[in-house]
Parts: C-alpha cells; structure tokens; sequence
C-alpha cells in the first residue's frame, strides 16, 4: 500500500511553507492582485501532506544515511531574525577520515567570508550560504584581495526588510522592522550576544553565548530564560547538556560515534551504526562511510537500486511494521509503502 509520494528532497515544513508562500506572492503579482484558485491551494496543502508522511515515515533516518536528531534551545525573539537556535547531530570526518559524531549549534553562525572558488558568501544564522553581487551587478562578487579588506564597512539588506551591518567580515549590528536596532559582539565568526540599543533604556540582552578556548559553546543564554551549559569530552565531543530548567542530557560515544543518549525524563537512546558500502561510489549520494543501523527498538538498512535509495525502516513494537522508502537523488522522487511482518528472532532485535 502507498503511503506518499513526493517530488522533492526532504525538506523543513518552514522551508515548504515559505514555498507556498513565495508562490502566492509570484501569482498576486502576475495576476494584479488576484490570489490563488483554490484548485491551486488545495494542490498545495496536498503536497505538504504528503511530504509530512514521507518524513514520518523515515523516523531516525535522513535520507544521507545518518541520524536525524535535533533540539529546539529557545530564543523565540530572535526567530524574528529569521534564527533558528537548534542543537543538531550530523557525521562529520576527522583529519583522518573516519567517521565522528558531531553536534551543530545552528543559528551563531554569520560572517562574510570567500569559498573555495574566491567568491564572496554571505553567512546569516540558521540560512543557507549566499554568494553576493558586485556592487549592486548580477554577476558574484569576486574581490581581488583579501575579502575583509574589500568590503571593511557595508550594509546588506535581506528580502525580510533586515539590515545587517558588517565590519571587516563580521557582524556588528543589526536593524529589523520588528525589534528595531540591535547591537552585535562576535567571536570568531560566532555570534557571542546580541542586546537592544534604546535611549535611556538598559540595553535587553537577547541572547549571550560563551565559548570555550577551543570555541566550543559552554554557555548559551537566550531571552529570558535561565541559560543552557554544555560540557565537552577530550575529543571535542559533547558530553553533558544542563537544560535550563537544571536537567540533564548525558552524551556516550564509541569510536567517535554517538551510541548512547540518557535524556531528562529517564529515557535512553541506543544506537548502532554500520558500513555505508555506497560510500566510495561515483553514484552514491550518501557520502559517509557509516550509516544508522538501529535506534533502539527499530532497525534501518538501505540498498543502491536502479531506482534509487530503497531505505527499510523495521519497527518492533507492539505491531511488527515495515516501511520501505525509495529516494531517487537525481530526478528527486519519493515513494513510500507499509507492509506487517513476523518476527521470531532474537529480543532485542
């Protein structure tokens, strides 16, 4: 039985929204005003639902292979920045190449800086890197010297009415529409407070990050909560996280791995990996050389197919479920079914 079908990549709701969002704006400009047919909505509303289920269905698994986890820290004010302050788990690769479980603080991140091609790349939280025009001109901007020299003082103003204010490369104020005009202090690229500026009001501080002598994040205060406190292992790893209401969340590795999680309400996570033997193929889109092989009481594999990705998603719980998902990362499709099985193996699986 089909449960979805989608033509796109795995995507945030927000991202989708936005989507839908940008689509009615396109047709109430080249309509003069008029909105969508309700054909047209209704298609649209379809397709989100059918991306909901597609990700529903994959459960701990990204479409990379790896684990698909990650926390909400807070800071609803500065959302208004268009800043998502998340703690994320991705895999990333030490200076030898292997495999390592790595946790990103999404949303500290803004500069300007040059790529690997010498084109200047506007970073702002939580958005995707943008190259920048030359002086106002459609082609990216390409300096001839060093980039914190060639743009020393500028402003750049965003499609949501935001202006950000850079100096040699790094973010020092910032003026939006709804929360008026905002100092910034940075630390190397990471945004290290962001405060109101008012006339003979102290100034609000929205958010205030500490970091430690290897720039990790030990200290994360955002509004007017009472601060989130991380500690970190000898590798660089994440080891405890101090909630702001004082639990706690306890990080365990093997091999640089994430194979434990003990969570504030008593709960803990198990997780296996395995050999991501697509790794090394010109044609393979999952790049890791590990993939998720198991969270607890369910079991993920996968398979390179002429079609595409075939995910499996084994669930062991009170009903034995199998969900298959096929990811084609060249013409973007997805396809999802549902079948029960039996299972007479060993517990746990």
């Amino acid at each position: 039985m089909v449960l979805a079908r989608s033509s796109t990549e795995r995507t945030s709701p927000m991202i989708l929204l936005r989507y839908v969002a940008i689509l009615f704006s396109a047709a109430l400009f080249a309509y003069g005003g008029l909105p969508l047919f309700p054909s047209e909505i209704r298609l649209a509303q379809e397709r989100h639902a059918l991306e909901e289920k597609v990700l529903n269905g994959l459960g701990s698994i990204a479409l990379d292979g790896t684990l698909s986890l990650s926390y909400d820290l807070g800071g609803s004010e500065l959302r208004l920045l268009g800043a998502r302050y998340q703690l994320v788990h991705a895999i990333s690769l030490d200076e030898f190449g292997q495999p390592q479980s790595e946790w990103i603080f999404d949303g500290l991140k803004c500069f300007l800086a040059m790529d690997d091609e010498g084109f200047v790349v506007l970073v702002l939280p939580a958005r995707s890197p943008l190259r920048l025009s030359d002086n106002g001109k459609n082609q990216p901007a390409r300096p001839n010297s060093n980039w914190n020299t060639f743009w020393p003082e500028c402003d750049i103003s965003t499609s949501d009415g935001i202006t950000w204010h850079f100096s040699r490369g790094l973010l020092r104020a910032v003026r939006s529409p709804i929360l008026g005009q905002l100092t910034v202090e940075t630390k190397g690229g990471l945004i290290s407070k962001v405060s109101t500026v008012a006339d003979g009001i102290r100034p609000h501080v929205l958010l205030d990050a500490e970091y430690d002598r290897n720039m990790h994040l030990v200290r994360l205060l955002l509004g007017d909560a009472p601060p989130n406190q991380f500690s970190w292992n000898r590798d660089g790893q994440l080891s405890k996280w101090i909630h702001p209401d004082g639990t706690e969340s306890i990080f365990t590795y093997n091999s640089r791995l994430l194979v434990e999680l003990k969570n504030p309400n008593g709960e803990t996570q198990h997780f296996r990996w395995a050999k991501n033997r697509g790794a090394n193929r010109s044609d393979s889109r999952w790049n890791t050389p590990v993939h998720l092989a198991a969270m607890n009481l369910e079991t993920y594999s996968y398979e390179l197919t002429s079609l595409g990705f075939l995910i499996s998603r084994n669930i062991y719980g009170r009903e034995r479920t199998r969900i298959w998902t096929l990811y084609n990362p060249r013409t973007h499709q997805l396809q999802q079914a549902a079948e029960n099985f039996k299972y007479e193996g060993p517990w746990p699986p």
